[in-house]
């Protein structure tokens, strides 16, 4: 009867503890994917706002590139 007392209570014993070690493994998997979803939101950030700067001074900034380093410029707009 001991024994059978003794393995019952190791069986919910070590249920408790994978319960527990199952929870933190969500949460850990939870937070990296947060980590994940922040890190995508701000690279889109970014890029849009990239974009929209190159879109207001492309034209100044193809010059200044064009200007500073002759080789990357590839080609030439014809002046207005």
């Amino acid at each position: 009867m001991r024994i059978d007392r003794h393995l019952d209570n190791e069986t919910s014993e070590r249920r408790a503890i994978n319960y527990r070690l199952v929870a933190i493994e969500r949460e850990m998997k939870r937070r990296g994917s947060l980590k994940f979803t922040r890190y995508l939101a701000a690279l889109c950030i970014g890029i849009v706002a990239g974009a929209m700067a190159w879109q207001s001074y492309g034209e100044v900034s193809e010059q200044v590139v064009a200007a500073k380093a002759p080789e990357l410029g590839g080609h030439r707009r014809p002046s207005k």
